[in-house]
């Protein structure tokens, strides 16, 4: 049985390099984003192409992904709740509303967070900013991990991604 991985951030890093790896994971991939638009797309092309730009080049075909909009409160609960791993490539400044949001979600199972932002400790400093508000409590089902990640943004018209592996 595949694995669920919610990934806020349906951009050059997420599906440039983040939904490849997880799918060769065997993980079954969803996105979250705020594009409406892009959404969509998502969801009627189903697939899209990752064009790797190196000593080697290729093209891989990502298959078999779809996506949900920010805004779907219901469906994105379910999806928080069914996931294995939810992780972001959104940007630093989001990472903590994210956080925060899942922080909310009654979890049956642990789940780890992982944010591919570029900057340091982005994961740990968003849950770190919970823990400081008086108000908030830390769900123990999240397993937070650290990643720093960095991709330069070449072509923002199209599903189709290019990445240059060095």
């Amino acid at each position: 049985m595949r694995k669920l991985a919610l990934h806020f951030g349906a951009g050059n890093i997420g599906r440039g390099f983040i939904a490849p790896v997880l799918q060769q994971n065997d993980f079954e991939v969803v996105f979250v984003d705020v594009n409406k638009e892009l959404v969509s797309s998502i969801n009627e092309n189903r697939e899209y192409k990752v064009s790797t730009i190196g000593n080697e080049n290729s093209i891989k075909h990502i298959k078999d992904v779809s996506a949900v909009d920010i805004e779907d409160k219901t469906n994105l609960q379910k999806l928080v709740e069914q996931s294995s791993l939810i992780s972001t490539s959104v940007g630093p400044k989001f990472v903590p509303e994210i956080a925060a949001a899942i922080n909310e979600y009654v979890l049956s199972d642990s789940v780890i967070f992982i944010a591919f932002e570029n900057q340091y400790r982005a994961s740990s400093s968003a849950f770190k900013d919970l823990k400081n508000k008086e108000e908030s409590f830390l769900n123990e089902s999240i397993r937070v991990l650290n990643e720093c990640f960095d991709l330069e943004n070449k072509n923002k018209r199209t599903l189709n991604k290019s990445i240059e592996l060095i």
